[in-house]
């Protein structure tokens, strides 16, 4: 792809419901099986692979939008509901906002995971979009 997908990881939202926690990890030599269930819904894999699918679809709309040379960057957090859509999105930092409405529409709908503590989760994601690279970062 001539395209950069950069995931910056912000904010995961622990996976209790649709109630924020402050994680706690306790040190009793499980701390990394804690860690995979409180921010990647107990399967990192799957997380991964979900946020790769997200990144991918969104990278694309940035290619349709503006080319694969385009010297502009910017960061989102989408809202993605159960469908697929993106219902909402945040600006985090962008030299050309005025594209990203565009962006969203041609890359709604997004793949969704079944499990609906990733797609909490992946709401809580920063997405960085860019062009001019070979690969995703």
């Amino acid at each position: 792809m001539k395209f950069g997908v950069l995931i910056l990881v912000v904010l995961l939202v622990a996976c209790s419901g649709n109630q924020r926690q402050t994680p706690v990890i306790v040190a009793d030599g499980t701390e990394a099986e804690q860690f995979e269930k409180l921010f990647f819904c107990g399967d990192l894999e799957g997380f991964t692979k979900a946020l790769a699918d997200v990144g991918s679809k969104l990278g694309d709309g940035w290619e349709q939008v503006e080319g694969d040379d385009s010297p502009h960057e910017c960061t989102v957090r989408i809202n993605i509901d159960e469908a697929g859509n993106i219902v909402a999105h945040e600006i985090v930092t962008c030299d050309k906002p005025s594209a990203i409405p565009e962006v969203l529409a041609e890359a709604s709908p997004v793949p969704v995971p079944e499990n609906k503590c990733m797609l909490e989760s992946i709401n809580g994601v920063k997405f960085g979009l860019n062009s001019g690279s070979d690969s995703n970062s």
